[in-house]
């Protein structure tokens, strides 16, 4: 199963990046990258065998008591959780709560002026031509204006939490 949802995610990574290199979807070429190395983890990561719990260890805590009790008993969620490693609860906290965040912002500073900071210091600094930067600044304006970069949007950024996360736990055993 953890395998099917691997491949679907980077089958789904693959199409948006085909689409946004075509100009079809403007904007989804990094979404779409980012689905692909979210797929390619999660194919991976569905390799590793889960560890079997000793016999004398307690049930496995459900979910809600996990997310609710880190609060007000953590030391008992975290001799749970050593036991019974689960993290997509977890996850899915910050990730509801991350894209929730994404919306905000973009809905206050708009998309436009978010993507064409960094075009216009990209500009300043020499990097695109002065030939070449109201056609850069017209495309950047037209991505960012794209619904599909809306949606995309929280999706990319909870990708790469997603991957933060695993990096920051590989780092942990060096």
């Amino acid at each position: 199963m953890r395998r099917i949802v691997g491949v679907i995610i980077f089958v789904l990574g693959l199409l948006l990046t085909i689409l946004g290199i075509i100009k079809i979807l403007p904007g989804a070429v990094q979404p779409g990258v980012s689905a692909i190395l979210v797929g390619i983890v999660a194919f991976g990561l569905s390799f590793i065998r889960r560890s079997e719990p000793p016999p004398d260890a307690p049930p496995p805590l459900p979910w809600t008591e996990r997310v609710t009790g880190i609060f007000y008993e953590p030391a008992r969620i975290f001799q749970n959780l050593r036991v019974h490693p689960r993290w997509l609860a977890g996850f899915i906290v910050i990730a509801f709560f991350a894209a929730i965040y994404h919306v905000t912002f973009v809905q206050r500073l708009t998309p436009e002026v978010i993507a064409l900071a960094p075009i216009e210091k990209t500009i300043e600094g020499g990097w695109i031509p002065a030939d070449r930067a109201d056609a850069v600044r017209e495309q950047t304006r037209e991505a960012a204006k794209s619904p599909v970069a809306r949606v995309t949007g929280p999706l990319t950024e909870i990708g790469f939490i997603f991957l933060l996360r695993l990096i920051c736990r590989a780092l942990s055993y060096i």
